[in-house]
């Protein structure tokens, strides 16, 4: 089988690090990228379970075939983000976030936005955390329409750098949708003339669609809405950092990746998790 060379790395090489690595642990998870791997290594046993980085989810998902391929046993599973699918006929041993990606579980199943805004404002949330939780999806929703269209058209935008703090949250989600496409596609204003209108329509019937459900967006850019609340308090990095540090292994047991990393370790006769209160093995 010949396998596509994603970010330098292939799924043979893949394959290759997760076999060794079941030689020396009693499971092995291979998952996208560094920042799963570091939310996840806070609270998985690390004296018997395993993590291989595959740089990418195509990577993993052609991880997930060799190791099928090699007939390796279930105590390697593959876990990847649902973004915005997974391929039919994906593999068994594929564990798929419900939600858009791991962060987003978090912010969609604990309480890590109640803590967040006890720490950066100072005072505990008045509205409720389900209101809390709408408002963000409200303010990402126009970035991720525009990942969404990005994609689905294969315009090759950039999200990532688009900053929402110009951007005044009474506005019509007509013209919050038109100030991110502006910034978007600023150094490329010439490719879309004429069509600026009728992405901004796209984009606005997506975000419509999504703004009160923070489980339908990705975790980098919840990252970004989450500091535009806090009005700057925070930088949409931090926002990540923070995260990580105050969820709890029972909050990400909570998540349904949690649960299906439960499900998976029982199925093969050992526990997944580090036990409560003892130092997690480097």
């Amino acid at each position: 089988m010949t396998f596509e060379n994603v970010f330098g790395v292939t799924a043979a090489e893949i394959l290759a690090d997760a076999l060794m690595m079941r030689k020396v642990r009693e499971l092995v998870l291979v998952v996208e990228g560094q920042t799963d791997e570091n939310m996840l290594c806070r609270h998985v046993a690390r004296s018997q379970v395993g993590v291989v980085i595959a740089h990418g989810k195509l990577n993993a998902l052609q991880a997930a075939t060799a190791l099928d391929d090699a007939d390796a046993d279930s105590t390697i599973a593959v876990l990847v983000d649902r973004d915005q699918g997974v391929p039919d006929g994906v593999s068994r041993r594929v564990i798929t976030t419900e939600v858009w990606d791991l962060d987003s579980e978090v912010f969609a199943f604990t309480d890590v936005l109640a803590q967040a805004h006890l720490n950066f404002m100072k005072k505990p949330i008045q509205s409720g955390l389900s209101e809390l939780r709408c408002e963000i999806a409200s303010i990402a929703a126009p970035i991720t329409a525009l990942l969404i269209v990005s994609n689905d058209r294969r315009l090759g935008l950039k999200v990532s750098k688009i900053s929402l703090s110009g951007i005044d949250r009474s506005l019509s989600l007509s013209d919050r949708a038109a100030a991110v496409l502006a910034q978007a596609i600023q150094r490329r204003r010439g490719e879309f003339e004429g069509q600026f209108g009728e992405l901004v329509s796209e984009m606005e019937a997506i975000a419509a669609a999504i703004s009160g459900c923070i489980s339908d967006h990705q975790g980098h850019i919840l990252h970004n809405a989450v500091s535009d609340y806090f009005r700057g308090k925070v930088r949409p990095k931090d926002v990540q950092s923070f995260t990580w540090a105050a969820l709890a292994q029972e909050d990400l047991r909570n998540t349904t990746v949690g649960q299906k990393l439960e499900e998976w370790a029982s199925a093969c006769g050992t526990d997944v998790w580090a036990a409560r209160g003892s130092a997690v093995a480097a």
